[in-house]
């Protein structure tokens, strides 16, 4: 696996960030594929949503893009870091995959297929399930990762 980490302005974030990725990486995918995974992690100030996760090739899925949207609150960072690999685990395991279909963009989810246009984003499988491993992949990393310092900030913080 390799992972390279551009636009985190500091050499100290930039290994925060490293280190949290190989862990949600080696939690989520199986040794098989945790082995063959590459990743560019990038760093934007200016970004639509909280962060993307992108595919480069076709099935299987081995090579990703992930940005993430600069924000002041580290912790933050590393919530829509763990959101972006979950959507990593689920090109790479095949469990989602985008497409076209009829003039309409359609995901294929374990099997089913969903028309985009007549289902809300909160009511996404794919993104329920990222939303809800965020917090627990984070809470595992920093329990495992004795980062608490690094990443300490205020309560409300996590809900930036």
């Amino acid at each position: 696996m390799v992972i390279s980490v551009r636009g985190a302005k500091d050499k100290e974030f930039t290994s925060a960030i490293k280190q949290a990725s190989y862990f949600f990486t080696k939690t989520l995918l199986s040794k098989r594929l945790y082995k063959n995974i590459d990743v560019q992690i990038f760093v934007l100030d200016k970004l639509h949503a909280g962060g993307y996760c992108y595919t480069l090739d076709s099935s299987p899925h081995r090579e990703f893009i992930i940005e993430i949207k600069r924000t002041p609150y580290k912790i933050v960072t590393l919530k829509t870091l763990a959101h972006e690999f979950v959507h990593l685990k689920q090109f790479a395991t095949g469990a989602v995959k985008f497409g076209h279909y009829k003039n309409s963009n359609v995901t294929r989810w374990n099997g089913v297929y969903y028309n985009d246009e007549d289902l809300n984003y909160w009511d996404h499988p794919w993104e329920l399930e990222a939303y809800g491993l965020e917090n627990s992949l984070v809470a595992k990393y920093l329990a495992e990762s004795q980062m608490y310092k690094f990443f300490k900030q205020r309560p409300s913080d996590w809900e930036a």
